[in-house]
């Protein structure tokens, strides 16, 4: 099933401002008579301002860098807000396009692409490819083909302040984060079990992780429904096969043959992360409108994190260790646990044991644990 088919586009017109009235001016400046630390600094200012790009004909917006000329949901969000203290319009147009672009469903976009990259990897209006829309109004792409992170939540509530607390703007990420929690529940948790699921290696941004490779999890997974189901991907057909697992090709890995070889869905503490983080913050976002929802989010919040300790966490091991297809513990200790305390899903006690028990003492140090939090982390 192709994403065009599917009701979409934003509910907001693209080019209509979510702030009402004029951001705050900020900037940064740092002088020294360290000739050689002067230089440094103002280089990097200058490679960091090479990133700010005209996105769409109405958005400038902070990307990524490095090669890297997507807008993604795993970091620019974060980014952006990390770049308030230069650029207030910029950092929060970071967030305002994941607004502007979410599907009707409630999804968010995984990444955008501009025009001009479009164009130039042949994915224009006219030949857009599965698990991609075209967005007539904003000259771009927009990608579902997985869920690509999630660090958008936390940083989207902090640019409320840093943009003068405009209500209208937390309104609308309030439905934002509140229709993508929705999504999640209503398709991420196939068998029912309260445990959300990730469908394939992009879900939680690990470019090709061996862990999930020689499980036979998807690379991307542009359909509605879990790996398995009738009228998605199989890997018995070759072409199919090269689509939807192109990293085991590309790392020269073997990819599966048989759907018996699929591992996936997995019961995933990334996706469950996702969904307590963003719960968290509609109850901070609930507090500040006066809803009467803080609480409701709260709860909900907590929920998640309960089903994660009942179905995820190995008291013995001190660790959360994700669940394949057909429930059993996929052993490897992950620097996953890192990210679900960055999202605040740990309780202090379940952070502590981890810390404790594999990051803290010699010899049993998480292999390089600050460098395996990747680049999408």
């Amino acid at each position: 099933m192709k994403l065009k088919s599917l009701l979409f586009l934003s509910v907001l017109s693209a080019s209509a401002p979510l702030v009402a009235f004029a951001l705050p001016v900020t900037g940064v400046t740092f002088k020294t008579s360290d000739a050689a630390l002067q230089k440094i600094y103002n280089s990097a200012v200058s490679n960091a301002a090479v990133n700010v790009i005209q996105f769409t004909p109405t958005m400038k917006i902070l990307v990524e860098g490095g090669g890297f000329r997507n807008c993604w949901l795993e970091t620019q969000p974060m980014g952006g807000e990390m770049y308030a203290k230069r650029n207030v319009e910029v950092a929060l147009n970071n967030q305002v396009i994941f607004i502007q672009t979410r599907r009707a469903d409630g999804r968010v976009a995984a990444s955008l692409v501009t025009e001009k990259v479009a164009v130039e990897k042949g994915r224009d209006k006219e030949h857009t490819p599965e698990g991609f829309v075209w967005l007539t109004n904003m000259n771009m792409l927009a990608v579902f083909q997985s869920f690509q992170g999630y660090n958008f939540p936390d940083s989207a509530w902090k640019m409320y302040f840093w943009a003068g607390k405009d209500r209208t703007y937390l309104q609308q990420l309030y439905d934002t984060l509140e229709g993508h929690d929705n999504y999640l529940w209503r398709t991420r948790d196939s068998n029912g079990d309260g445990i959300l699921e990730t469908w394939c290696i992009y879900d939680t941004g690990e470019d090709h992780n061996m862990r999930l490779m020689m499980r036979g999890v998807p690379t991307r997974w542009p359909f509605e429904k879990p790996p398995g189901s009738p009228g998605t991907g199989d890997p018995k057909n070759l072409a199919e096969r090269k689509r939807y697992w192109s990293e085991h090709f590309k790392d020269n890995v073997p990819a599966p043959t048989t759907l018996a070889e699929v591992l996936a869905p997995i019961a995933s503490m990334d996706i469950m992360a996702y969904s307590y983080g963003g719960r968290i913050t509609l109850a901070k976002i609930s507090r500040e409108l006066g809803n009467g929802r803080e609480k409701f989010w709260q709860q909900k919040a907590e929920e998640v994190r309960q089903h994660v300790i009942k179905g995820l966490w190995d008291e013995k091991r001190q660790a959360c260790f994700d669940h394949d297809r057909n429930g059993k513990q996929m052993p490897e200790i992950t620097h996953n646990n890192i990210r679900c305390m960055w999202h605040g899903m740990f309780t202090q006690e379940m952070a502590d044991g981890f810390i404790r028990e594999h990051m803290a003492q010699s010899g049993r140090t998480l292999v390089a644990a600050a460098a395996a939090v990747q680049r999408h982390s």
